[in-house]
Parts: structure tokens; sequence; C-alpha cells
């Protein structure tokens, strides 16, 4: 019992100890951390855009409105566009975009 008493206050001192050491100090910063580039290079991962149209970044929330057309209209679009995809054509688009042109023609 007494010895089971004397490793307790042991582990205890030992935790006390362990919580008044200062904690370590993080490392050095570099000098040239603010510092801007020596010369301007032109970032790799940036998108270039075509000359012809920017693309706006899709929501999710609000995607873009196809133009107004009638049910019959749009109908015969969705025929157009299954029997197009049965044949293996302009796969290289995709719906929205194959709506928009079949419905202002």
């Amino acid at each position: 019992m007494i010895a089971a008493l004397a490793v307790l206050v042991c582990a205890l001192d030992a935790a006390a100890q362990a919580q008044t050491r200062a904690t370590p100090l993080p490392p050095p910063r570099p000098a040239n951390l603010g510092a801007p580039p020596a010369s301007p290079t032109p970032s790799p991962s940036l998108p270039t855009q075509a000359a012809g149209k920017a693309e706006e970044p899709f929501d999710i929330d609000h995607p873009p409105m196809l133009p107004g057309a009638s049910r019959e209209r749009m109908s015969a679009c969705g025929r157009e566009w299954q029997a197009v995809k049965k044949a293996g054509k302009d796969v290289d688009i995709g719906w929205r975009e194959f709506a928009t042109r079949c419905l202002t023609r």
C-alpha cells in the first residue's frame, strides 16, 4: 500500500513539473518572408482566357438560364438531342450548349 502511494506521489510530482516547463519556441522566420519576389514571373497555374468570350464561373445555386421557348420547341430540341446522341454526333458539347443553340434557331 505504501509503495503504491509512493508511485502515485511520484507520478503527480512529474505531472506538476511537466506543466511548469516552458513550451519550446517556434523556429525563426526567414529574413525574406515578407519581401516581394526579385523578378515578376507569370504564374503557370492561372488559366488564360480565350480572345472571344470570357467564361463565368458556374454557380450551382443560380445556373444560367436557357433561352425562353415554348413547350413544343423544348420537346423538339430534346428529341433532336436524343437523336444526335444515338448517332454519336456532336458529343463534345453538353445539353445546355446544345439546347441554347437549338432554342435560338
